[in-house]
């Protein structure tokens, strides 16, 4: 699989973007600390995916500003100055995430 395409990691939640790959990404995306600011889609994948890269990065010692269930372009701006994660699929099909 590869992990970053030109959208990002994006894939099907059964077999490619599980809550174990999301806690890894936290933990690489937050080795710097900092503070950001994590959204995702309505998925019903996204909480589950969400609290992942939430574990990551706090355990790696970032701080992290829920902004919850939101369009992407919130966490944009919401990020503004700081970092941010969506977990989102966009147009995939409905079993994606990422």
């Amino acid at each position: 699989m590869e992990l970053f395409g030109t959208a990002g990691i994006r894939g099907d939640v059964q077999a490619d973007v599980t809550p174990a790959l999301a806690l890894a990404v936290g933990r690489v995306a937050g080795a710097d600390g900092g503070e950001f600011v994590l959204g995702r889609d309505g998925r019903t994948t996204g909480g589950g995916l969400a609290a992942a890269v939430e574990a990551g990065l706090t355990s790696a010692g970032a701080d992290v500003v829920r902004v919850g269930q939101v369009p992407t372009p919130a966490v944009g701006y919401a990020s503004r100055g700081r970092q941010g994660v969506v977990v989102t699929a966009s147009h995939n099909p409905p079993t994606d995430n990422g």
